[in-house]
């Protein structure tokens, strides 16, 4: 096959895409992924081919917007840059398909793919990472806040999706989905995420069913696969300082508030805080240093990036903004988790995380909360947060909990037991070897 990877996002987006090629490409498959300029060096290493569709500049942009973390404004936001992501990658589908037979492997928000499958019959295996954009009126996703909704009826819930398409969704969506379509004379459509956001090929949920159990009214041609825990080549070596840090004393607690956060300064004050009032040490994870205390104790060490499945190991926890690919990791690593959920998916994977025994949440305002004393101001040069003292009392009682323990021991076992990659590649072969021969396109715009 000649496969297109399309993932759309942050670090964590890309990695399971760039695991699924690498192993589509050590079967002898040809793999190109089209991704932001600022993944390039990471796709090449990968052995993989690349096609650049957002600019270096354009993802520092997007990454410097307070609104892209929001709550309330983080759909729009993100929305309104999906767009036009879509409108560059119907000409790269176009022009790939120009090259010869072609299967694209497309993130949830590639509408563009889809849009050319349903005009010419193109193969596109749609990829979900995350189980909050499976729709369903059963066990509903945690979308803000903490509250679940799944005890509500069935009509509520049905009532509410309808509510929520055509308030927030279809506004920000279909006027560009419907643009991609209107170029190859197809009918426009509405409610987007209920009409095109699967494929009638192939769809992979790409997280296992005891993290998120298969709903009664889920696609009949979606498939559960384990998590997509992939490390790029070099991408496992660990930076000689932090080995150091590493070997230097006790298992220190790692804080992250996600490789694209650019306004955490409470949550990595809250950190430091939170170590000093714990008597334990601390390993800080952002490449935007501004965001982390002027001068840091002896306890606590900055760094750009460490690779999690290496490092988490040897760590006591981990302090996380609840993105997919950070939460499965510290379910294999079998480390206890405190999910501080800004935005987006995250309020749902804290949600799991809690239900599975594995972890406690803070919401962020708790970590937001000036505090009084101007100790911390003096020692480290930061006004200090009185989440600092909520955050110590969580990971303390996380850490105490023999309970907490074995749950995360039982389900490092069962991630262990998976090969969420293979058991994905096995199935996009599978459903295209299954369909026949695959199509070859002219060209699609007029």
């Amino acid at each position: 096959m000649r496969v297109l990877l399309t993932p759309i996002g942050s670090l964590g987006d890309n990695l399971p895409f760039l695991g699924l090629g690498a192993e589509l490409a050590r079967r002898g498959h040809d793999v190109t992924v089209a991704t932001s300029e600022h993944y390039e060096s990471l796709v090449r290493r990968c052995g993989l081919a690349f096609i650049g569709t957002v600019t270096e500049a354009e993802y520092r942009l997007a990454t410097g917007d307070p609104e892209l973390f929001d709550a309330r404004k983080g759909f729009a936001a993100v929305m309104s840059r999906v767009v036009e992501y879509n409108r560059r990658l119907f000409g790269v589908v176009e022009e790939q398909m120009r090259r010869g037979p072609l299967t694209v492997v497309a993130h949830t928000l590639d509408f563009a793919s889809r849009a050319v499958a349903d005009k010419t019959g193109l193969p596109v295996v749609r990829v979900h990472l995350q189980p909050s954009v499976v729709r369903t009126s059963h066990a509903v996703p945690v979308t803000r806040g903490t509250i679940d909704y799944s005890f509500l009826p069935h009509w509520t819930k049905r009532g509410l999706w309808s509510l929520v398409d055509r308030i927030m969704i279809d506004p920000a969506l279909a006027p560009g989905v419907n643009e991609i379509r209107a170029r190859l004379d197809l009918p426009p459509v509405r409610r987007v995420f209920v009409s095109q956001i699967d494929s009638p090929l192939l769809t992979l949920a790409m997280f296992p069913e005891w993290f998120a159990p298969r709903q009664p009214d889920w696609p009949s041609k979606l498939r559960q696969c384990g998590f997509p825990l992939f490390d790029a080549p070099g991408s496992l070596e660990m930076p000689a300082e932090a080995e150091r840090f590493l070997a230097d004393g006790p298992a220190p607690i790692v804080f992250t508030p996600g490789s694209a956060m650019r306004f955490a300064q409470a949550f990595f004050a809250a950190a430091v805080g939170a170590c000093e009032t714990l008597g334990r040490r601390g390993i800080l994870l952002t490449s935007h240093a501004e965001q982390v205390p002027e001068r840091l104790p002896g306890f606590a060490a900055r760094f750009d990036y460490l690779p999690l499945s290496a490092a988490l190991p040897r760590c006591a926890a981990l302090v996380h903004h609840g993105g997919i690919g950070t939460t499965a990791a510290a379910l294999a690593a079998g480390v206890p988790q405190v999910v501080v959920p800004f935005s987006h998916d995250q309020p749902d994977h804290a949600h799991r995380v809690l239900r599975l025994g594995v972890g406690r949440r803070i919401m962020p305002s708790a970590l937001a909360k000036l505090g009084s004393d101007p100790i911390f101001r003096q020692k480290w040069g930061q006004t200090p947060f009185s989440g600092a003292s909520r955050l110590a009392a969580e990971l303390e009682a996380l850490l105490r909990s023999a309970d907490v323990a074995r749950r995360c021991r039982d389900v490092a076992a069962l991630c262990a037991a998976e090969d969420g990659i293979g058991r994905a590649c096995d199935l996009i072969e599978a459903a295209v070897a299954a369909r026949g021969e695959e199509t070859t396109a002219p060209a699609l715009a007029p």
